[in-house]
């Protein structure tokens, strides 16, 4: 497992992050926000989430299945680092289960930050405290993949 300077946290501690959502389908900027989370962690687990009020196109195993082979074969080096896992539920139950210290999110708009921000205190108030860090760190998502949402790949395959 490769560590960088920044993901140790100040007690020595190895660092664990969770970046969830329902990746139906995974796209290319899923894993941009799974490689710059490694930057910033030890270990990522990715959650697929099974979200009743959602149509997807794909299981939750599928997905699960889409994703591990997403990041063998674009993210070799750190393959290993990675966890994926689906689950139903709240992210903040999911959260302080796998003992991460912080939540990957993707942000591709203002209003992907809105949400983002409300969620946070939201979070906050459902009570991640320990658990989670209190930190923000907001990086921006390349152009090349900050318009698509899942909805554009699975538009182009209706037509």
């Amino acid at each position: 497992m490769s560590t960088t300077a920044d993901s140790i946290a100040p007690s020595g501690k190895r660092r664990r992050a969770l970046y969830a959502g329902t990746f139906d389908p995974p796209s290319s900027g899923h894993a941009d926000i799974i490689s710059r989370a490694l930057e910033l962690t030890d270990t990522l687990v990715v959650a697929v989430a099974v979200n009743p009020s959602k149509k997807p196109t794909f299981s939750a195993d599928e997905r699960v299945h889409l994703i591990r082979r997403m990041v063998d074969c674009e993210m070799p080096a750190r393959a290993g680092d990675v966890e994926v896992v689906s689950f139903d539920g709240l992210i903040v139950d999911l959260a302080k289960a796998q003992k991460v210290d912080f939540l990957a999110r993707g942000l591709r708009a203002y209003q992907d930050f809105d949400y983002e921000m409300r969620m946070s205190i939201v979070n906050r108030c459902v009570t991640l405290g320990p658990a989670c860090s209190s930190g923000r760190e907001c990086r921006g998502v390349p152009n090349r993949v900050g318009a698509m949402t899942a909805e554009t790949p699975k538009s182009v395959a209706d037509v």
